[in-house]
């Protein structure tokens, strides 16, 4: 009796066992090592081949390595580059001290509270302008007064950069401070 529910495949005929050798043109079996007329590698050495050179979308050992290498070197050139730019502006005097100019006042500042200890400056809201070297710096310090009570004081500093190293108290000159709490 024939077994109705798994069906076998037809056996091959001899036509679907052959294949057309790419050297010669002639008829060889797929099975073949290769072509007993040319030589030629035979249909499955050529697919062994492929699918040694077919990596199935795996990476290569070497290839993370070189993945690295190539995003350090691309860092270290776009850092280089920065760096170029920023001496070279500093060199022009077109660098732009804004941040330690607002440090700097920031210390000013200090000097004239009752508790410097307690001031709490603000991060990013400040306004700072610049002519030339000179910084109007705009803000604004929280801290405690005499009777330990918290208070805002609102302060205005115009700043002179002269030269140097721009965190020194000395590469810097006071113009005007005001301050109004």
């Amino acid at each position: 009796m024939e077994d109705q529910g798994n069906p076998q495949p037809p056996e091959p005929t001899e036509d679907a066992k052959l294949t057309t050798c790419t050297a010669c043109g002639r008829e060889i079996s797929r099975n073949a090592a290769a072509c007993p007329h040319c030589g030629e590698p035979g249909v499955l050495q050529q697919m062994n081949v492929a699918a040694d050179n077919d990596d199935g979308g795996e990476e290569k050992p070497g290839c993370r390595k070189i993945g690295c290498w190539l995003l350090i070197l691309v860092f270290g050139v776009i850092t280089l580059i920065g760096m170029y730019i920023e001496r070279r502006d500093k060199k022009a005097g077109n660098y732009d001290y804004s941040v330690m100019a607002k440090i700097q006042c920031e210390n000013y500042v200090k000097e004239i509270l009752k508790s410097p200890a307690s001031a709490k400056f603000p991060t990013f809201d400040y306004n700072a302008s610049r002519v030339e070297q000179v910084y109007t710096v705009t803000s604004y310090v929280d801290s405690q007064n005499s009777f330990g009570a918290l208070i805002r004081t609102n302060w205005i500093c115009k700043i002179k950069y002269l030269a140097g190293d721009e965190a020194s108290s000395r590469s810097w000159e006071l113009l005007d401070f005001q301050h109004s709490p």
